[in-house]
């Protein structure tokens, strides 16, 4: 029998001349088991699509930040890399990621702050992340939001070098070739364009004042490194890569769980003895703000308060966290339902009495930003018990407690940003005569209360030298130099009048 010749594989160079027989745009087959699977393209095929887009955003961030103060130039900017990084997306899936974007940078046209920082940056990656993946699970989110974050520091110097092998790639042979192809190509014009320089300086005076311009070397590099760094930061925000591989791992519960030793009947006595601990403290709270109790031989009603805020809000903490531990147990035992209830009520109460002693003590020694903050870490304490209390008695899933949680933080937080603490603080302490150093010392956006407070002050006759210590210390009103540093809370302050009751 004749033997048959076979070719095994195509030939490379029919193989390279008919690359675009099997091949569809953006797409790579590879033959496994038989069976042809796409395959995502490299990174270099995207890597050309965002360069004009992270030009363009580099010239505007110099525009905007470089020797200016923050303002609502943050927000903006923020909404540019959003339109650069979705430019070739449909405008249907773009719309309702820019509303939430909206939102988001809205606390930095109030004031900005960390606190505002902090919902500008996490809007903008949310919204990019939704407009690229809009029907992402809410639990993929996080993993997608961390890789994002994490290409941060890599994507834009590997999107560089792919770029720069690419080019090589194009002309042919190795980097040396390259250099030596370039060199012979601008060798000759360049000088030649130099030598004719030269000799029309003298003839130019255009060119002759070019020449004497001075330049500040070091500045220059500065604002270099300036545009490298913004380079490198949004590059990732606008490169589609990131985006398009929609396999974001789900968050998933732990395997392992630490029972702390909780079963049915440690859960019944534990409940049992808690409650009766924190009914003791709850009548003796209710004697002294109701009844008028004696507070022991040598105790104030500010140490009292100071004693028992803190500690009290985290016991309030713990207990709550015991009652999710104890939630799959509450059905092992008909007590163990309203012992519970009555559990999270009574800490509800007991965040109530440490907010009423911190507000004793806050009428002795005035407000901080420390005690604004307890406050109303309080007010979030005492929701999510009740949060948990409505769980267990409609049988809610542990992730719907959590969601709730997380709305609740966030909510508080965002309200918090369009507060000026400063301002309520100052209003607070000064009809009281507190410490004026330490009025002075909530700064600039404060200005506007401690002026209404000193004019106040002066009619009802107060401590003149209080006064005066106010007035020495009295911090400058925010200043506003252009429409970059902008601010609605600095406008406010700026442009209001003050109060001449």
């Amino acid at each position: 029998m004749q033997n048959q010749f076979r070719v095994r594989g195509v030939p490379k160079s029919l193989a390279m001349d008919g690359w675009w027989l099997g091949c569809s745009e953006g797409i790579e087959n590879t033959t496994t088991d038989n069976k042809t699977v796409p395959k995502r393209i490299s990174r270099s095929s995207y890597s050309k699509r965002p360069i004009l887009g992270v030009l363009t955003l580099v010239l505007g961030a110099d525009f905007l930040f470089w020797q200016q103060s923050l303002g609502i130039s943050l927000a903006l900017y923020s909404i540019a890399i959003y339109c650069v990084g979705t430019y070739q997306l449909s405008l249907r899936s773009r719309i309702r990621p820019l509303i939430l974007l909206v939102f988001g940078v809205m606390p930095t046209i109030e004031y900005v702050q960390f606190l505002s920082l902090m919902f500008l940056c996490t809007s903008l990656v949310v919204s990019l992340i939704w407009a690229h993946q809009p029907k992402l699970d809410t639990d993929r989110y996080p993993t997608a939001a961390f890789r994002l974050l994490a290409a941060i520091p890599v994507s834009g110097i590997l999107t560089l070098l792919s770029i720069i092998r690419s080019l090589r790639a194009d002309t042919g042979g190795t980097g040396t070739e390259t250099v030596k192809r370039i060199l012979r190509n601008w060798a000759f014009p360049v000088g030649g364009t130099l030598i004719f320089f030269t000799l029309l300086v003298d003839a130019n005076p255009v060119f002759a004042q070019f020449l004497s311009i001075d330049i500040d070397i070091l500045a220059l590099s500065n604002r270099i490194c300036f545009w490298l760094g913004v380079g490198l930061l949004i590059w990732p925000m606008t490169d589609g890569f990131i985006f398009d591989d929609g396999a974001f791992p789900k968050l998933t519960k732990p395997k392992c769980f630490l029972s702390l030793g909780l079963n049915t009947d440690s859960v019944l006595r534990a409940l049992v003895m808690f409650n009766l601990l924190i009914g003791v403290q709850t009548v003796l709270d209710l004697s002294i703000f109701v009844g008028g109790s004696e507070l022991p031989d040598g105790m104030s009603y500010a140490s009292y308060a100071q004693r028992g805020a803190y500690p009290l809000v985290i016991t309030a903490l713990l207990a709550g966290i015991f009652a999710i531990l104890a939630r799959p147990f509450l059905l092992s035992h008909p007590f163990l339902k309203p012992l519970i209830m009555l559990w999270l009520v009574q800490n509800v109460a007991l965040c109530i009495s440490a907010g009423l002693r911190l507000d004793l003590y806050i009428e002795v020694y005035g407000l901080t930003y420390l005690r604004v903050r307890a406050l109303i870490w309080m007010g979030m304490v005492a929701l999510g018990l009740s949060l948990t209390a409505w769980q267990i008695l409609f049988a809610h899933s542990n992730r719907w407690l959590i969601l709730r949680y997380a709305a609740l933080g966030a909510a508080t937080l965002y309200a918090c940003c369009f507060v000026n603490f400063a301002a309520i603080i100052a209003t607070t302490n000064i009809p009281y005569q507190r410490s004026s150093m330490h009025i002075c010392n909530l700064g600039p956006t404060a200005h506007q209360a401690i002026t209404n407070g000193i004019l106040e002050a002066r009619n009802s006759s107060q401590d003149r030298p209080f006064i005066d210590n106010l007035e020495r210390c009295l911090p400058d009103a925010p200043t506003i130099d252009g429409w970059r540093d902008w601010g609605l809370r600095k406008w406010r302050i700026a442009v209001w009048p003050v109060s001449r009751s």
